[in-house]
């Protein structure tokens, strides 16, 4: 093997390249920015603070047939995001007639998580540039950034 096939294999003492500039220096850290959606924030603190009122309600005061409902809506909502938007539509791992995917569009409504559009579009931008300042829920800068700060 000549020396400069040998540069080309072997990667063992080379620095991963994601961290490196022009001139082979590794980059600084990344400033911690807290640019807070603030409209959001506010959002997904009432929500939560009504869904502790709904949790008290659903423990306390509802009728069974009323906490069916609740669950049955939870677990379509929650499908609707992992094989609708997710599994459908981010990563087109299968096909769906127009009925099925009009079923899971109208459940993801539910979920308070954006349009699908944005939604697809953020995660796979998530796996295109995962763990690096590009990802939208890069988890080197926080579980707030990760969660909440992105805007999905």
């Amino acid at each position: 093997m000549h020396s400069s096939e040998q540069s080309i294999t072997d990667d063992s003492n080379r620095p991963d390249d994601s961290k490196l500039i022009e001139n082979n220096e590794p980059l600084p850290p990344h400033p911690m920015k807290w640019n807070l959606a603030w409209r959001d924030v506010t959002i997904i603190t009432f929500m939560h603070i009504g869904a502790v009122y709904g949790i008290y309600l659903f423990l306390t005061a509802a009728k069974w047939q009323t906490c069916l409902f609740l669950l049955l809506l939870h677990t379509a909502t929650m499908l609707s995001v992992t094989a609708g938007v997710h599994r459908l539509w981010t990563h087109k791992s299968y096909k769906a007639k127009l009925p099925l995917r009009i079923l899971l569009v109208s459940f993801f409504t539910m979920a308070y998580q954006y349009s699908c559009i944005s939604w697809v579009r953020i995660h796979r931008m998530h796996h295109k540039y995962s763990d690096t300042d590009a990802d939208p829920h890069n988890a080197k800068r926080g579980l707030f950034f990760s969660h909440i700060e992105d805007g999905c």
